[in-house]
């Protein structure tokens, strides 16, 4: 196609580069590379052209341009989603669309798709105000709130999404339109959750929340701790946890590097996450059980600034190549911390880098009053995340680092599989993952709903 495109249609592209304001690449472009860079570099993506718009007027002129071509089109926000490689058609990359404005007032950020949550916090701050974002402050906003977004304040706070109050998007043949509770709610709730392949979204209306107090931390126990922290984490979950207390748990294999306490790098560990607002946690900094588990090599737990959310979990902020897949389970039991065990604990010689339990519930049950949405993953009791080792891109195939890594990813999978329905949602989906899991995230209702809305909006809701 790219003969076509750029070769035997080059009056076609010189047409649309005279109306776009932005830039517009052919897909032989050495720049193209660095554009449409992912954070992992697994995903690598090689269209025919590449329209950066700087507006939405350029999203638009882009579709029709696809549209009169019968070229496809995919959009490209950030990056950092897992997601298959893009070959041949045109690439509309967002990026370009990062402004951040917010109203003291109204307590409403307008926030354009090629923003990140660090923007958003950074334009709150000032005003005693924040987002509710995800536990990754350095990935972009439009992407996590489409998939519905499970934060470190998940079960106080309900999902990212639910602060979402409108939809700004460019639609095929149909022009730029805003969304919301009351102007298409059937198209509004498919984007929050579903990420039908309708349009492109070009910003979003956001209310922000009252920097209320925020107790939070994290604290490291020993690899030798690490089957006692992970049963006796499973032993508090059964108890009465506070539904505004939000923990989850992962056992980490970090890498060896001078930029780790000593207790930490190159070591196995546990790395137990809390997040309270206000006084949920009482007088206890961590809650009497969990405190018993062992005694932490490092960490702890107290008043921290919003600002600073991003510390709770301290994901990863460089790109790097790995393997990716998540679940939703239904229950977290002693079988199920035991199976865990087993398959990630320190005895285990794995290409493995983080084995996560999220504890899901709370306020991320209900979807506000004002929209039916189509998050997935609402009724979970716990979601599982695990990620690889990085690793070179070469070589690929039967016995290479990548081959190793997906299946050990898989392994985990599988091995906590039987408390799973299977099913996942999609901001905690990777190569390792079935169709069928990712599918299985949204109800055969929401599945029913979003092929329904994509058909009527002249898109389509991929099955």
């Amino acid at each position: 196609m790219i003969d076509r495109l750029v070769g035997g249609d080059r009056p076609g592209l010189d047409r649309l580069r005279r109306r776009i304001r932005g830039t517009v690449l052919d897909g032989n472009d050495p720049r193209v590379p660095g554009v449409l860079a992912a954070f992992n570099p697994t995903v690598a993506h090689r269209p025919d052209v590449v329209v950066q718009a700087s507006n939405a007027a350029d999203v638009l002129i882009a579709l029709d341009w696809a549209r009169d071509h019968d070229v496809p089109w995919l959009v490209h926000g950030t990056g950092h989603a897992e997601i298959d490689s893009v070959r041949g058609g045109l690439v509309v990359t967002t990026a370009g669309l990062g402004s951040v404005t917010v109203d003291p007032a109204t307590r409403i950020a307008r926030v354009g798709a090629g923003a990140r949550w660090r923007a958003v916090m950074d334009a709150a701050d000032p005003h005693g105000l924040a987002p509710v974002c995800g536990s990754a402050p350095d990935v972009g906003v439009v992407g996590l709130l489409l998939g519905g977004g499970f934060g470190p304040l998940a079960r106080s706070l309900g999902a990212c999404s639910d602060r979402v109050r409108a939809v700004h998007l460019v639609l095929p043949g149909g022009g730029p339109l805003t969304v919301d509770a009351d102007h298409r709610p059937d198209l509004f709730g498919a984007l929050l959750g579903g990420r039908p392949d309708i349009g492109v979204v070009t910003g979003v209306d956001l209310a922000l929340v009252a920097q209320e107090p925020l107790r939070a931390g994290g604290l490291y126990f020993a690899a030798a701790d690490i089957p006692a922290v992970v049963d006796g984490y499973q032993r508090w979950l059964q108890g009465d946890v506070p539904s505004d207390l939000t923990t989850s748990l992962a056992v980490l294999r970090l890498p060896d590097l001078p930029t780790l306490p000593p207790v930490l790098a190159g070591r196995t560990v546990a790395h137990l996450r809390v997040a309270a607002t206000g006084a949920t946690v009482g007088d206890e900094e961590v809650p009497a059980a969990l405190r018993r588990m062992a005694r932490p090599v490092l960490g702890g737990v107290g008043p921290l600034p919003w600002a600073r959310i991003g510390e709770i979990h301290n994901d990863p902020i460089t790109p790097r190549v790995h393997v990716g897949g998540g679940l939703l389970l239904d229950a977290f039991t002693a079988d199920t911390a035991h199976a865990l065990v087993e398959v990630a604990g320190p005895q285990v010689p794995t290409p493995l880098t983080l084995v996560e339990i999220r504890h899901l519930g709370g306020a991320l049950v209900d979807a506000p009053d004002d929209r039916a949405d189509c998050v997935p993953g609402r009724d979970a009791a716990f979601g599982l995340w695990v990620s690889s080792h990085p690793f070179p891109l070469d070589p690929v195939g039967p016995g290479s680092p990548r081959a190793a890594a997906s299946g050990a990813v898989r392994g985990v999978l599988d091995a906590l599989s039987p408390w799973s329905p299977p099913a996942a949602t999609i901001n905690f989906t990777g190569s390792a993952n079935t169709r069928h899991e990712v599918l299985a995230g949204w109800s055969p209702t929401a599945r029913r709903h979003l092929k329904a809305v994509g058909a009527a909006s002249g898109g389509r809701w991929r099955e």
